[in-house]
């Protein structure tokens, strides 16, 4: 038998009720079961927990230290159960979300808004950062959640798809003049590869190996 939280209840119980019967009654369970369960305590422990009087029992000196100890173990656990049950129903503590510039724009102060309206003991920390660093802060654990582009397989990060975005280039009348001089097609789409005939700026981007 180990000396479990029950045990330590229904030890608190008989010194309260000062008597097996009582106490029994009051955890509503059978006087014989909760001798059992005082005899088990005191053998493990070595040590007579109550004298057994003709009006009851009454804590040894033993029995009393077990008292002090038990209250305040009891105590704890009951404040720890309580402090985990608030943070369900209402979280605490520093989140810290990276966004893209970009996205940041857009979504921080709704983000904010939203957040302080359903968990107002929350701390959220917008962080913005170019899109490509995203992922590499969410792996040294610089910030908890992020928004970025693409997935990284095997990276032991958990993540879901939230929109698909259009990219959408635009270029001066002369450049696309100048790159279909030789094309015999239309210029309403535009493939990744081709994009090496512009003079053009952007962030990394991972292209799929012989992909159009």
């Amino acid at each position: 038998m180990s000396l479990d939280l029950r045990a330590l209840r229904s030890f608190i119980a008989i010194a309260a009720a000062g008597s097996i019967t009582r106490a029994a009654e009051n955890l509503h369970m059978a006087q014989p079961a909760l001798s059992i369960l005082l005899r088990q305590m005191e053998e493990q422990l070595g040590a007579v927990l109550f004298e057994r009087t003709y009006r009851g029992v009454k804590l040894t000196m033993a029995g009393e230290r077990l008292l002090s100890h038990a209250k305040e173990i009891i105590k704890r656990m009951d404040i720890a159960v309580e402090d985990v049950r608030d943070t369900v129903a209402e979280p605490t503590g520093r989140v810290a979300l990276g966004l893209p510039q970009s996205v940041a724009r857009f979504l921080a102060v709704p983000l904010v808004r939203e957040a302080v309206k359903r968990w107002p003991k929350v701390q959220l920390q917008i962080i913005e950062m170019s899109s490509g660093y995203v992922f590499d802060h969410l792996i040294k654990g610089n910030i908890d959640l992020g928004i970025t582009f693409g997935t990284e397989e095997n990276s032991g990060i958990s993540h879901s798809h939230l929109f698909d975005e259009e990219l959408v280039f635009i270029s001066s009348r002369q450049q696309i003049a100048s790159f279909l001089k030789n094309k015999k097609r239309s210029i309403n789409t535009i493939t990744a590869r081709e994009l090496s005939h512009f003079p053009i700026i952007f962030p990394q981007l991972r292209i799929a190996s012989g992909g159009e």
